[in-house]
């Protein structure tokens, strides 16, 4: 039976094949437009459709039978010319219509093969050459030039692929072929689509080139996600040794508390039960975390695998557009997959879970039976390996606390750690406790290499803690440039590393403290850096002409100090300092106005004023505003004052020195006439030397006379050649004093001299 169903099958090919359909364009012969028609004298046939097509209209002329390359002759009836061939068209007479029309639904779903001219029925398909008959897939396996084709044979997963990707790449809005990706939108488009829809600032791609980038990137994805594979197994490894120690230790205690209390009896039941909560507790807590990052950890292997093999599926089978579109879908979670951050160190904990007691008072215990025994749970965090370099101090930070993360006060005794260099051996470090359980180990390697930091519990030597530090070479360099006092300042410093022989900047940003010598704090900020090249400008203002203290800190940590002593006072060009002075008098107010450029408001000034013996003599500082101060003293003797400026109290560098002239007072008086009431006063300034100073400004001094009931009497002033003249009137005898005030003061000053007015 089975030989004759298959003998049926091959004549039911052959009689598809050779007489029921057109060579050609493989359709069925039928009535219509599709009778065959035979040639003459090779008698192949050809529907009359594919005959007009190989004429092309003539009515004269010759062409070649596709079949056999037999020339025939065109007559001028065209098509008509060649007769009907009856034998075939009455085969198909005798198919019922159900089943012609499914012969020719199974023939048109099959292809010829586009490597050859044979017309061979395609068994296999090339991902560059399409379909391919048994022949040409053969020549594909053998050939060199073929050898980069991918074929695959053409079964019925396979049609059905092809015929969806046939229709994936058709657009639903304009069906037509999708040939173009738009980069903006990560949407495969036609033409149309890109002059309706994508227009303005979308990129627009072929879809050619869109599909390699695609495949480029979701293999880098997927590179990153497999590396992530990995460290996630490393995970689960520590945390299954984190739950087997504290499974131990648990188990240790627990035996060793059963011990103890089988000797208590019922009186110690209670007790015992509350002391084995203490120790259950905090042991499932743990566990419980641990078991809750290995399920993460584990789930997180299976979305990257579901991920993985998803994305090498589409790879591997899937279509251009298929990889693009999956690309949209997928990159948001293969970047999250790819850019998780694993941390594959065992944890940074050593706990000491166990139940104590003294076996010395073990016959005294029931009558303290409330206050027997204790869980104690002690955790040793480390927090922070400083970066150590060589020669200089390292620090490590651990905290210290009980299982309700409650601070301890000291190191737990049974905590061991040592530093060992890269011989193993162990360096010298001392441990300082710091408040709220915070401990601080201090080393200083003194060759670089590779040290590891261990750390166990004397109780259980097994359970360690192991971190590898990094120690490397480094080079510090420290530049002034140009440090004086109040101005701004630059000091630059070059830090480097040696790592591999190679010199580079540090890691962690550098910071600079500055302070004076009195430790007082001064603002630092850092102007330009560049990590590579290890190099810091920063900048400063200097408080005082003394030495300054610099921090070098790489992170949190002061790795190098340096002192600055070349700082310089300033000039009073640096500081644009201008001294002026207006009339100074003996026991007036001499007022003296200072101004400085207003870059430079933050310097003090101290001023110095000495007379003319040159004696120091008090002067009021006064208020400031801004960039301007007002300073003011009263002279007691004429002469020549000296005004100096210094930056400094303490190291008196000057900035800028004022001479400030004081004279004395001398009044003349006269009558006009002897019958006039009307006197003149000539005012005289007059220095140490007794020489003359005319006072020709009205507006620097004014004068006042004054009766003996302290009454003003009216006055004019004149200014002439004779210098500051003062006219007044008196009607009467009396006796009168004269008063003066400069321009800077509010008080008017008593003279000394006396003058009696007669009739």
């Amino acid at each position: 039976m089975a030989t004759a169903s298959a003998s049926t099958s091959g004549n039911w090919e052959l009689l598809k094949r050779d007489l029921l359909t057109c060579p050609i364009c493989k359709d069925f012969f039928d009535d219509n437009n599709k009778k065959a028609r035979a040639l003459i004298p090779c008698l192949h046939s050809f529907c009359e459709e594919c005959l007009h097509v190989l004429i092309g209209g003539r009515t004269s002329g010759m062409f070649e039978c596709p079949m056999c390359q037999y020339d025939i002759v065109i007559h001028e009836e065209g098509v008509e010319c060649f007769q009907v061939d009856f034998h075939k068209q009455s085969l198909l007479d005798y198919l019922p219509d159900d089943c012609r029309n499914r012969l020719a639904a199974n023939w048109r779903s099959q292809h010829s093969c586009a490597a050859c001219q044979n017309n061979f029925i395609a068994k296999s398909w090339c991902n560059d050459c399409t379909y391919l008959c048994r022949v040409c897939s053969d020549s594909h396996k053998e050939m060199h030039i073929f050898k980069t084709h991918k074929v695959v044979e053409l079964t019925e997963e396979v049609e059905r692929n092809l015929e969806e990707q046939f229709h994936e790449k058709m657009c639903g809005e304009h069906q037509q072929e999708m040939n173009k990706v738009c980069i903006t939108c990560m949407e495969p488009v036609c033409d149309l689509c890109v002059e309706s829809f994508h227009v303005g600032n979308h990129e627009i791609c072929s879809l050619t080139d869109a599909a390699a980038e695609s495949r480029v990137l979701l293999e880098n994805l997927t590179t990153a996600v497999l590396s992530q594979q990995e460290p996630l197994r490393q995970v689960r490894s520590n945390i299954s040794k984190d739950h087997t120690m504290i499974q131990k230790q648990g188990d240790t205690s627990i035996e060793s508390l059963h011990l103890v209390f089988e000797k208590c009896h019922t009186a110690l039941r209670v007790q015992e039960e509350a002391l084995v909560s203490k120790i259950t507790q905090p042991r499932s807590q743990f566990q419980k975390h641990l078991i809750d990052k290995r399920e993460s950890a584990e789930l997180k292997l299976m979305q990257m695998g579901s991920n993985y093999e998803h994305v090498s599926d589409v790879m591997d089978k899937g279509s251009d557009i298929k990889v693009v579109r999956t690309r949209k879908e997928i990159e948001p979670t293969m970047n999250e997959i790819s850019s998780w951050v694993i941390d594959t160190k065992p944890a940074l904990q050593l706990r000491n879970l166990r139940f104590e007691h003294q076996d010395t008072e073990l016959q005294s215990i029931c009558d303290k039976i409330a206050r027997l025994g204790n869980v104690v749970d002690e955790v040793v965090t480390i927090e922070k390996i400083g970066q150590a370099f060589k020669g200089y101090t390292s620090t490590i930070n651990m905290k210290v606390s009980d299982s309700l993360n409650n601070p301890l006060s000291v190191l737990p005794e049974f905590v061991q750690f040592q530093v060992l260099d890269p011989s193993q051996q162990i360096i010298q470090s001392t441990v300082s406790n710091v408040a709220d359980g915070k401990v601080v180990i201090t080393y200083k390697p003194q060759e670089a290499g590779e040290h590891t930091f261990v750390m166990f519990s004397k109780h259980d030597p097994d359970s360690k803690c192991k971190m590898v530090i990094d120690v490397h070479e480094l080079s510090v360099a420290v530049e002034v440039i140009n440090a004086k006092v109040y101005k701004p300042s630059t000091v630059k410093v070059t830090i480097q590393k040696v790592v591999d022989g190679r010199e580079c900047g540090v890691e962690s940003r550098v910071k600079c403290l500055m302070s004076s010598s009195s430790r007082e704090s001064i603002p630092c900020e850092i102007m330009t850096f560049n990590i590579e090249d290890g190099l810091y400008t920063f900048r400063f203002i200097p408080r005082s002409h003394d030495m300054h203290i610099l921090d070098i800190c790489v992170g949190d940590d002061t790795i190098v100090r340096r002192q600055i002593t070349s700082i310089i006072g300033l000039t009073a060009a640096d500081v644009g300092i201008t001294a002026s002075c207006g009339l100074g008098l003996v026991n007036h107010k001499c007022v003296v106005d200072i101004e400085k450029s207003q870059q430079f408001t933050e310097p003090l000034l101290y001023p110095r004023l000495k007379n003319p013996k040159g004696e120091m003599c008090p002067i009021n500082i006064g208020t400031s505003s801004g960039c301007q101060s007002r300073w003011h003293f009263y002279p007691t003797i004429p002469g020549t004052y000296t005004l100096e400026v210094y930056g400094d109290l303490n190291e008196f560098y000057e900035l800028c020195t004022l001479q400030i002239p004081v004279y004395s007072l001398n009044f003349q008086i006269y009558k006009k006439s002897a019958f006039s009431s009307v006197y003149d006063i000539i005012v005289l300034a007059v220095n140490e030397n007794q020489e003359v100073h005319l006072v020709s400004d009205r507006h620097m001094l004014q004068l006042q006379v004054r009766n003996k009931r302290n009454q003003v009497l009216e006055s004019s002033t004149v200014i002439d050649g004779l210098g500051w003249k003062l006219n007044f009137a008196c009607s009467g005898p009396d006796m009168c004093k004269i008063y003066t005030r400069t321009h800077s003061s509010s008080e008017f000053v008593e003279h000394a001299e006396v003058f009696r007015i007669l009739n």
